[in-house]
């Protein structure tokens, strides 16, 4: 699996098991009711998009990844940009 989108559904987590999509280069997670997200490790992503949540600060597996070119986290909760941000230098 390479793409996952859920839209317009009221997850309450999504399951740590999702670190087994290995070959995961785009999440798509937008109106999902979603507060958060696993702290995992998806070695391929290169886009998440989480709009339209309940996300009150940026989740690690964004702050950490070294693949990721794309990242759309408008309409959340999160009031301040975290320094790690600027690490993230594959970013487009």
């Amino acid at each position: 699996l390479e793409y996952c989108v859920i839209k317009s559904c009221k997850l309450k987590s999504i399951p740590n098991d999702i670190s087994a999509l290995e070959n995961l280069v785009s999440l798509v997670l937008e109106d999902a009711g979603l507060s958060d997200l696993p702290n995992v490790q998806l070695k391929k992503i290169q886009r998440i998009s989480l709009r339209k949540n309940q996300i009150v600060q940026i989740p690690t597996l964004i702050l950490t990844s070294q693949t990721i070119t794309h990242v759309d986290i408008s309409y959340n909760l999160i009031t301040e940009l975290p320094d790690q941000l600027s690490t993230l230098s594959n970013l487009i």
